[in-house]
């Protein structure tokens, strides 16, 4: 008996979800024996084959890029900058930006466009920043929506 398979024939039926009774049952019409100790190494691959064809979804193994957050954007190096490639700010922190100015602006503090601090910090229009600078935009704009959260209660 093989003492990895053991555990993986366990971790199979806790992920299939399996009753234990149902469980037991199977192992008995599958290999003939009551008890997954009982089961020789070759008996163990072949019920761990039995289940797998009865539950396909549990053979795929997570790859490491599924494990990981899907990268969206590739990131950039100094090294492609340096060549001409530059990390333009993405559609979604165009986005973001849009939706916190917006969000500024319905407080009624302050009138801003998606250009005013971008313009202000970097000298250059949101859509012509690097990916770099719309971060710190973004961080700055929520620290403006955070004060003006602040003020407004301390008002009250």
């Amino acid at each position: 008996m093989s003492l990895t398979l053991h555990k993986r024939i366990w971790a199979l039926k806790n992920k299939a979800g399996i009753e234990e009774e149902n469980f037991r049952l199977f192992l008995q019409s599958v290999t003939g024996k009551s008890s997954t100790k009982l089961l020789s190494e070759l008996e163990q691959k072949n019920f761990i084959r039995a289940i797998l064809k009865i539950h396909p979804h549990l053979k795929k193994k997570a790859s490491k890029s599924e494990l990981r957050t899907p990268e969206k954007y590739p990131s950039m190096g100094k090294r492609e900058e340096s060549l001409g490639f530059f990390a333009f700010i993405t559609l979604d922190q165009l986005k973001y930006i849009h939706d916190l100015v917006s969000i500024i602006n319905q407080k009624h503090l302050y009138k801003f466009t998606e250009n005013t601090l971008p313009k202000r910090m970097y000298g250059k229009e949101a859509s012509k920043l690097k990916r770099w600078e719309a971060v710190a935009v973004i961080e700055a704009l929520k620290r403006i929506s955070r004060r003006e959260l602040k003020e407004k209660t301390e008002n009250r």
